[in-house]
């Protein structure tokens, strides 16, 4: 789904019957005052509409052009949104 669609209305009309390929924002992996905050919010909004409307997502981190020589960065985000994806 487009970055720009209303996430809600799409995942109500697409329920269960097709998967949504959810791909957050890398950007907030790339600065310099990088922070995990941001894309937790859009997994946890993504996923409560999944919930919500039993719709099957794949979440897939796209571009990464850098992570200023700090590949935990990407660790990070795989274990905070495992540890999301767990509780729903």
């Amino acid at each position: 789904m487009s970055p720009f669609a209303d996430l809600e209305a799409g995942m109500e009309k697409i329920g269960s019957d097709f998967v949504v390929c959810f791909k957050p924002n890398s950007n907030y992996l790339t600065g310099s005052d990088w922070s995990l905050e941001p894309l937790k919010q859009e997994l946890i909004k993504i996923m409560a509409l999944a919930r919500k409307y039993n719709s099957n997502v794949e979440i897939d981190m796209k571009t990464i052009i850098t992570l200023n020589g700090e590949p935990q960065r990407l660790w990070a985000w795989c274990d905070m949104a495992a540890e999301i994806i767990a509780n729903y």
